[in-house]
């Protein structure tokens, strides 16, 4: 409300902003104070930054952001709970959240980035190879958490700038809201990006929630972009409610089970692939031609991953007392590479001493896609129990 700002700013020499995200409210505040005070100077973000532009606020980076403004020092750990942490810390693993043992989205973020590296190369002299991925909002967007990820600085730089991807966990390059993604990705064509690839990432719930609209203008707008939608069957990120593409109500009742792909038809979307994320080289062959098909055609496409989610599976599987085809790393095969760790697989872990890559009983579930990118085969399931393969992807 204009009349209580101006009572607002009248009563103070200087302003400090402190929101989360982009600083929306500073630069409407700067907008504002160019004609009624330009004389009144705003602390935050942007121009006489005590914040970065980046991250979360935690309650350290405002309490330093206060000091910094009021002109103090910052305030100091005390000594006994700095000396406390600084033990602690010999003993915890830093760590992030991470896509569950099994998660078919690894599958899928596996075969995207050897598509991307492919695809770039292949018309290299067409433009500068570097691709944007958007993401969007569910358990998906964890590939731009960036655990295990490199340190990348950010800058304001307006040459595009390509960064190697080496776990699904820092393939996305955008995350801002639920429908986002593809949004993202047709303005980024109209405003004019042709470096490489464009690609926009969603899961099935957010694709009939927020995603149609955005598909259906990106097709009539003719925006050259890649649309991959990974459909697992549930809403899952929230606590597995019911997806239109589950088949069941919300009160249990069974209910038609929506295809995305007669969806995307019904907008107008021309070429889509349905792939199934275990299977890594038939889903990265998919994409490949999904995005050599928007390239030589300036059309948009969809590559539709379906499998069921894992966490699902697992536990009808434990109702009914089936038990899991566990893996295996087998210890004289394995030539240490890490590409079963790059996968990203939480069961998988490595073992410095050896120099091996190992696979936790207690959490593996039996997806095979370790397996698949192991280079020398060394990875083989247990006797007994069955694949998850074998008895996900239902309808």
């Amino acid at each position: 409300p204009e009349k209580l700002l101006k009572q607002f700013v009248d009563k103070v020499d200087k302003i400090m902003v402190i929101e989360e995200g982009d600083p929306f409210i500073e630069e409407q505040l700067y907008v504002f104070l160019k004609d009624y005070a330009p004389g009144k100077t705003i602390y935050g973000k942007t121009k006489n930054r005590v914040l970065l532009r980046y991250g979360e606020l935690g309650l350290t980076q405002v309490l330093n952001a206060v000091a910094k403004y009021l002109g103090m020092e910052p305030p100091s750990i005390p000594k006994d709970r700095k000396a406390l942490k600084e033990e602690i810390s010999k003993i915890l693993a830093p760590r992030s959240s991470a896509l569950c043992p099994g998660c078919q989205h690894l599958g899928t973020y596996w075969g995207l980035r050897f598509a991307l590296l492919k695809v770039a190369a292949k018309y290299g002299k067409k433009w500068k190879g570097v691709w944007i991925v958007n993401g969007d909002i569910g358990c998906y967007e964890q590939g731009g958490y960036g655990i295990f990820a490199k340190e990348i600085t950010p800058n304001e730089d307006k040459e595009s700038r390509k960064y190697v991807i080496t776990n699904p966990y820092e393939i996305l390059d955008t995350n801002y809201i639920m429908g986002g993604g593809i949004g993202l990705a047709q303005g980024q064509y109209q405003a004019g990006y042709r470096d490489g690839p464009i690609v926009a990432v969603a899961g099935d719930s957010t694709f009939f929630h927020a995603c149609m609209p955005a598909l259906a203008n990106a097709v009539y707008n003719k925006a050259a972009i890649t649309f991959i939608v990974m459909d697992n069957a549930w809403t899952a990120m929230t606590g597995h409610q019911p997806s239109p593409t589950t088949g069941i109500t919300a009160t249990f009742e069974p209910a038609k089970v929506f295809k995305i792909e007669e969806v995307a038809r019904a907008l107008g979307v021309k070429y889509i692939w349905t792939v199934d994320p275990y299977d890594i080289k038939s889903t990265q062959e998919a994409i490949e031609k999904a995005l050599e098909k928007t390239v030589e055609e300036n059309v948009t496409t969809l590559v539709v991953a379906r499998r069921e989610c894992a966490l699902q599976v697992v536990r009808r599987l434990t109702r009914k007392g089936e038990p899991i085809a566990h893996y295996w790393v087998d210890q004289d095969k394995c030539i240490g590479c890490r590409l079963c760790v790059q996968l990203g697989c939480p069961a998988v872990g490595w073992d410095k001493k050896t120099k091996k890559a190992f696979i936790d009983p207690v959490l593996c579930v039996g997806c095979t896609l370790c397996a698949q990118v192991c280079p020398v085969n060394a990875i083989f399931p247990k006797t007994g129990g069955k694949k998850l393969p074998d008895i996900g992807g239902e309808e």
